[in-house]
């Protein structure tokens, strides 16, 4: 998950340097979308800038995964 947020933090510091339109709607970009982009694409580091913006996204996603660990569909592969 640690990777999930760095990646996703990693992101939002890219776009936001970004000059260009996105090709995609932005309604259609959530976090969920942009970590999974990230994971297909194998991206593993993009120098990030500690913004405000930064922080709040920081902080969506470590409440994210704090709830994707308490929710009951977050089994063990096992039990799969």
């Amino acid at each position: 998950m640690k990777q999930a947020i760095l990646l996703g933090l990693a992101l939002a510091s890219f776009l936001s340097s970004c000059t260009t339109q996105p090709a995609l709607d932005i309604n259609l970009l959530t976090i969920k979308y942009i970590i999974d982009a990230l994971d297909k694409k194998g991206v593993s580091h993009i120098p990030v800038a500690h913004t405000e913006e930064l922080e709040a996204l920081s902080e969506t996603l470590k409440e994210l995964g704090d709830a994707i660990k308490r929710s009951p569909a977050n089994k063990l592969l096992k039990d799969i």
